[in-house]
C-alpha cells in the first residue's frame, strides 16, 4: 500500500525536476541567442509541462491513492453437478452412451 511519505517524496521529486527545467529555460534566455535556442526552449517547455502536469495530478489524486482498495466479496463456490449444469448433463449422457456402445462392440467380437 502506498504511504504518504512515498507520495510526498514523488511530489518533491517532480517539483525539483520542474524547478530544474525552469532554471534551464531561464539560463537559455539569459545568454546571447545561439542557433537551436528555439528548439531548446520548445523542448524544455514540454519537459516543464510534463513535470508540472505530473505534480498536479499526483497532488490531486494523493488522497484517493492512500485509501485502501476495496475488493468485492468473493461469492461462495458452487459445485457443478448435472442437476445445475445442462452442458455437464449432456456430456455425461454422451459419454455413458458412447461407453455403452463400446462395451457392446467388445462383447460382439469373437
Amino acid at each position: 500500500m502506498p504511504t504518504k511519505e512515498l507520495i510526498d517524496a514523488a511530489i518533491l521529486e517532480l517539483r525539483a525536476k520542474a524547478l530544474e527545467q525552469y532554471s534551464v529555460l531561464k539560463g537559455t534566455l539569459s545568454r546571447p541567442p545561439q542557433e537551436g535556442d528555439a528548439m531548446t526552449l520548445a523542448a524544455g517547455a514540454v519537459k516543464l509541462a510534463q513535470f508540472e502536469g505530473g505534480l498536479i495530478t499526483l497532488q490531486q489524486y494523493s488522497a484517493s491513492l492512500l485509501e485502501p482498495v476495496r475488493t468485492p466479496p468473493t461469492p461462495e463456490p458452487v459445485a457443478i453437478t448435472p442437476e445445475n449444469s445442462e452442458s455437464m448433463k449432456r456430456t455425461l449422457e454422451a459419454h455413458s452412451t458412447r461407453q455403452y456402445e463400446e462395451d457392446e462392440e467388445e462383447t460382439d467380437e469373437p
